[in-house]
Protein backbone atom coordinates (compact mmCIF):
# COMPACT_ATOMS: atom_id res chain seq x y z
CA UNK A 1 0.00 0.00 0.00
CA UNK A 2 0.90 3.18 -0.63
CA UNK A 3 3.95 4.80 1.64
CA UNK A 4 2.38 2.61 4.40
CA UNK A 5 3.04 -1.12 4.28
CA UNK A 6 1.36 -1.47 7.30
CA UNK A 7 -1.70 0.65 6.52
CA UNK A 8 -5.09 -2.02 7.80
CA UNK A 9 -7.85 -1.00 5.44
CA UNK A 10 -8.79 1.77 2.29
CA UNK A 11 -9.34 4.87 5.30
CA UNK A 12 -5.59 4.27 6.34
CA UNK A 13 -4.21 4.03 2.79
CA UNK A 14 -5.85 7.27 2.19
CA UNK A 15 -4.21 8.92 5.01
CA UNK A 16 -0.80 7.86 3.94
CA UNK A 17 -1.37 9.30 1.11
CA UNK A 18 -2.08 12.72 2.29
CA UNK A 19 0.43 12.51 4.67
CA UNK A 20 3.14 12.15 1.40
CA UNK A 21 1.62 15.19 -0.08
CA UNK A 22 0.00 12.96 -2.56
CA UNK A 23 -3.29 12.41 -1.81
CA UNK A 24 -7.25 13.74 -1.30
CA UNK A 25 -8.00 15.23 2.09
CA UNK A 26 -11.53 15.15 1.14
CA UNK A 27 -11.35 11.74 0.30
CA UNK A 28 -10.33 10.74 3.97
CA UNK A 29 -12.95 12.80 5.55
CA UNK A 30 -15.71 10.78 3.23
CA UNK A 31 -14.24 7.59 4.10
CA UNK A 32 -14.07 8.52 8.11
CA UNK A 33 -18.16 8.97 7.78
CA UNK A 34 -18.64 5.96 6.46
CA UNK A 35 -15.44 3.20 7.60
CA UNK A 36 -16.02 1.45 11.16
CA UNK A 37 -13.72 3.08 13.65
CA UNK A 38 -12.86 2.16 17.22
CA UNK A 39 -13.71 4.34 20.32
CA UNK A 40 -12.84 3.25 23.70
CA UNK A 41 -15.47 2.36 25.62
CA UNK A 42 -15.81 3.78 29.02
CA UNK A 43 -17.19 1.12 31.90
CA UNK A 44 -20.82 1.96 33.13
CA UNK A 45 -21.44 -0.08 36.71
CA UNK A 46 -25.46 0.45 36.40
CA UNK A 47 -24.93 -0.57 32.48
CA UNK A 48 -22.32 -2.53 30.33
CA UNK A 49 -23.81 -2.33 27.87
CA UNK A 50 -24.53 1.12 27.66
CA UNK A 51 -22.39 3.41 24.96
CA UNK A 52 -20.28 5.84 27.24
CA UNK A 53 -17.90 6.80 24.90
CA UNK A 54 -14.86 9.28 26.80
CA UNK A 55 -14.04 13.04 25.23
CA UNK A 56 -10.33 14.16 26.00
CA UNK A 57 -10.06 17.61 26.86
CA UNK A 58 -7.14 19.79 25.76
CA UNK A 59 -4.89 22.59 27.38
CA UNK A 60 -7.86 25.32 26.64
CA UNK A 61 -10.91 23.24 27.08
CA UNK A 62 -11.39 21.71 24.24
CA UNK A 63 -13.53 18.43 23.73
CA UNK A 64 -12.11 15.71 21.15
CA UNK A 65 -13.51 12.17 20.69
CA UNK A 66 -10.72 9.72 20.24
CA UNK A 67 -11.35 7.58 17.42
CA UNK A 68 -8.75 5.45 16.20
CA UNK A 69 -8.54 4.06 12.33
CA UNK A 70 -7.71 -0.06 13.24
CA UNK A 71 -6.97 -2.05 16.01
CA UNK A 72 -3.22 -1.57 15.19
CA UNK A 73 -3.85 1.85 15.95
CA UNK A 74 -5.58 1.54 18.83
CA UNK A 75 -2.74 -0.75 20.13
CA UNK A 76 -0.19 2.04 18.99
CA UNK A 77 -1.35 4.75 20.74
CA UNK A 78 -3.08 2.21 24.25
CA UNK A 79 -0.50 -0.39 24.61
CA UNK A 80 -1.89 -1.10 28.11
CA UNK A 81 -5.36 -2.28 25.75
CA UNK A 82 -9.03 -0.82 26.69
CA UNK A 83 -12.45 -1.63 25.88
CA UNK A 84 -13.88 -0.55 22.80
CA UNK A 85 -16.37 -0.40 20.24
CA UNK A 86 -16.41 -0.55 16.26
CA UNK A 87 -18.66 1.98 14.72
CA UNK A 88 -19.43 4.49 11.86
CA UNK A 89 -19.18 8.06 12.78
CA UNK A 90 -22.22 8.54 10.57
CA UNK A 91 -24.27 6.29 13.30
CA UNK A 92 -23.31 8.94 16.07
CA UNK A 93 -24.21 11.85 14.15
CA UNK A 94 -27.50 12.43 15.85
CA UNK A 95 -26.75 12.69 18.88
CA UNK A 96 -23.22 14.43 18.73
CA UNK A 97 -22.53 16.59 21.42
CA UNK A 98 -21.98 20.57 20.29
CA UNK A 99 -18.50 21.68 20.37
CA UNK A 100 -16.68 18.07 20.17
CA UNK A 101 -14.11 17.85 17.40
CA UNK A 102 -13.04 14.27 16.21
CA UNK A 103 -9.23 13.61 16.97
CA UNK A 104 -8.81 10.15 14.63
CA UNK A 105 -5.68 7.94 16.20
CA UNK A 106 -4.26 10.88 19.09
CA UNK A 107 -0.78 9.70 19.87
CA UNK A 108 0.40 8.05 16.97
CA UNK A 109 2.32 9.20 13.53
CA UNK A 110 -1.24 8.94 11.76
CA UNK A 111 -3.37 11.08 13.72
CA UNK A 112 -5.38 14.53 12.80
CA UNK A 113 -8.16 16.41 13.83
CA UNK A 114 -11.48 16.68 11.85
CA UNK A 115 -14.84 18.92 12.44
CA UNK A 116 -17.94 16.29 12.27
CA UNK A 117 -19.83 18.89 10.10
CA UNK A 118 -17.28 18.95 7.91
CA UNK A 119 -16.42 14.98 7.11
CA UNK A 120 -20.36 15.14 6.96
CA UNK A 121 -20.22 17.32 3.73
CA UNK A 122 -17.18 15.75 2.42
CA UNK A 123 -18.77 12.56 2.59
CA UNK A 124 -22.19 13.93 1.06
CA UNK A 125 -20.50 15.87 -1.63
CA UNK A 126 -18.41 12.39 -2.93
CA UNK A 127 -22.16 10.87 -2.62
CA UNK A 128 -20.26 8.30 -0.26
CA UNK A 129 -23.33 9.14 2.40
CA UNK A 130 -26.06 7.69 -0.09
CA UNK A 131 -24.28 4.79 -1.21
CA UNK A 132 -26.21 1.26 -1.66
CA UNK A 133 -24.00 -1.77 0.15
CA UNK A 134 -24.64 -4.38 -2.73
CA UNK A 135 -24.68 -8.41 -0.88
CA UNK A 136 -24.76 -11.69 -2.76
CA UNK A 137 -22.91 -14.37 -3.63
CA UNK A 138 -19.33 -14.38 -4.35
CA UNK A 139 -18.62 -14.38 -7.82
CA UNK A 140 -15.92 -17.16 -7.04
CA UNK A 141 -15.95 -19.00 -4.69
CA UNK A 142 -12.77 -19.47 -2.51
CA UNK A 143 -14.07 -23.38 -1.56
CA UNK A 144 -10.50 -24.38 -0.42
CA UNK A 145 -9.87 -20.93 2.11
CA UNK A 146 -13.75 -21.54 3.63
CA UNK A 147 -12.70 -24.97 4.32
CA UNK A 148 -9.57 -24.16 6.10
CA UNK A 149 -11.56 -21.80 8.19
CA UNK A 150 -13.55 -24.40 9.17
CA UNK A 151 -11.35 -26.60 10.44
CA UNK A 152 -9.97 -23.64 12.72
CA UNK A 153 -13.48 -23.11 13.84
CA UNK A 154 -13.66 -26.91 14.97
CA UNK A 155 -11.86 -25.66 17.58
CA UNK A 156 -13.80 -23.00 18.71
CA UNK A 157 -16.51 -24.07 20.55
CA UNK A 158 -18.91 -20.78 20.88
CA UNK A 159 -18.86 -20.63 17.30
CA UNK A 160 -22.39 -22.27 16.11
CA UNK A 161 -22.62 -21.08 12.32
CA UNK A 162 -20.37 -19.35 10.55
CA UNK A 163 -21.27 -17.85 6.69
CA UNK A 164 -19.96 -16.14 3.82
CA UNK A 165 -20.80 -13.62 1.69
CA UNK A 166 -19.35 -10.77 -1.34
CA UNK A 167 -19.65 -7.63 -0.20
CA UNK A 168 -18.98 -4.43 -2.39
CA UNK A 169 -19.40 -0.91 -0.50
CA UNK A 170 -18.55 1.90 -2.47
CA UNK A 171 -18.24 4.17 0.30
CA UNK A 172 -14.96 2.70 1.34
CA UNK A 173 -13.69 0.78 -1.93
CA UNK A 174 -14.89 -0.45 -5.12
CA UNK A 175 -13.14 -3.29 -4.94
CA UNK A 176 -15.75 -6.59 -3.30
CA UNK A 177 -14.53 -8.02 -0.07
CA UNK A 178 -15.33 -11.45 1.56
CA UNK A 179 -17.40 -11.12 4.59
CA UNK A 180 -17.35 -13.75 6.62
CA UNK A 181 -19.85 -14.07 9.72
CA UNK A 182 -20.16 -15.89 12.89
CA UNK A 183 -23.21 -16.84 14.97
CA UNK A 184 -21.85 -17.52 18.38
CA UNK A 185 -23.87 -19.46 21.27
CA UNK A 186 -25.52 -17.83 23.65
CA UNK A 187 -23.26 -16.60 26.61
CA UNK A 188 -20.22 -16.34 24.43
CA UNK A 189 -17.45 -13.94 25.00
CA UNK A 190 -18.17 -12.04 22.01
CA UNK A 191 -14.85 -10.05 21.65
CA UNK A 192 -12.36 -12.74 23.35
CA UNK A 193 -13.96 -15.41 20.66
CA UNK A 194 -13.59 -12.93 17.78
CA UNK A 195 -9.80 -11.88 18.35
CA UNK A 196 -9.28 -15.72 18.65
CA UNK A 197 -10.74 -16.68 15.93
CA UNK A 198 -9.23 -13.77 13.52
CA UNK A 199 -5.53 -14.56 15.18
CA UNK A 200 -5.43 -18.13 14.03
CA UNK A 201 -7.12 -17.61 10.48
CA UNK A 202 -4.53 -15.33 9.84
CA UNK A 203 -1.98 -17.75 10.75
CA UNK A 204 -3.64 -21.01 9.24
CA UNK A 205 -5.82 -19.80 6.16
CA UNK A 206 -4.67 -17.99 3.49
CA UNK A 207 -7.82 -15.77 1.56
CA UNK A 208 -7.09 -14.40 -1.79
CA UNK A 209 -9.19 -11.47 -1.16
CA UNK A 210 -10.23 -9.07 1.58
CA UNK A 211 -11.69 -10.64 4.04
CA UNK A 212 -14.11 -9.24 7.28
CA UNK A 213 -15.05 -10.53 10.38
CA UNK A 214 -18.77 -10.02 11.50
CA UNK A 215 -21.22 -11.09 14.17
CA UNK A 216 -24.05 -12.33 13.67
CA UNK A 217 -26.60 -11.74 15.68
CA UNK A 218 -30.32 -12.50 16.03
CA UNK A 219 -31.48 -9.55 17.06
CA UNK A 220 -28.95 -7.18 15.12
CA UNK A 221 -30.53 -5.14 12.26
CA UNK A 222 -27.20 -4.81 10.86
CA UNK A 223 -27.85 -5.69 6.72
CA UNK A 224 -24.76 -7.85 6.38
CA UNK A 225 -25.11 -9.98 8.73
CA UNK A 226 -29.62 -9.67 8.06
CA UNK A 227 -28.56 -11.44 4.33
CA UNK A 228 -26.87 -13.96 5.72
CA UNK A 229 -29.54 -15.08 8.11
CA UNK A 230 -32.17 -14.97 6.14
CA UNK A 231 -30.23 -15.78 2.58
CA UNK A 232 -27.15 -17.68 2.82
CA UNK A 233 -26.37 -21.25 3.46
CA UNK A 234 -23.70 -21.52 6.22
CA UNK A 235 -20.30 -23.43 5.52
CA UNK A 236 -19.53 -24.36 9.06
CA UNK A 237 -22.12 -25.87 11.61
CA UNK A 238 -21.16 -27.12 14.90
CA UNK A 239 -21.22 -30.67 16.03
CA UNK A 240 -24.75 -31.41 17.24
CA UNK A 241 -26.41 -27.98 15.87
CA UNK A 242 -29.82 -28.76 13.69
CA UNK A 243 -28.95 -27.00 11.17
CA UNK A 244 -26.63 -28.96 8.62
CA UNK A 245 -23.66 -27.31 6.52
CA UNK A 246 -23.53 -27.34 2.40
Amino acid sequence: MTGEPDAANALEVAIAEVLEDGGDAQRVLSLLWTSAVLISKAEDGDDPDALNLTTIEDEEGKLYLPVYTSPERLAEALPEGADYVAIRLSDLADGWPEGVSVAVNPGTERGFVAELPEVRLAAEASGAAEAEILVGEPADEPSGALADLADVLRSEPGVRRAFRAQVLDPRVSFEPQLAIGLELEPGADERDLFQRVLARSGEQVEFDRPVAFIPVREDGDEPIAGYMRERDEPFYVAAGDDESAT
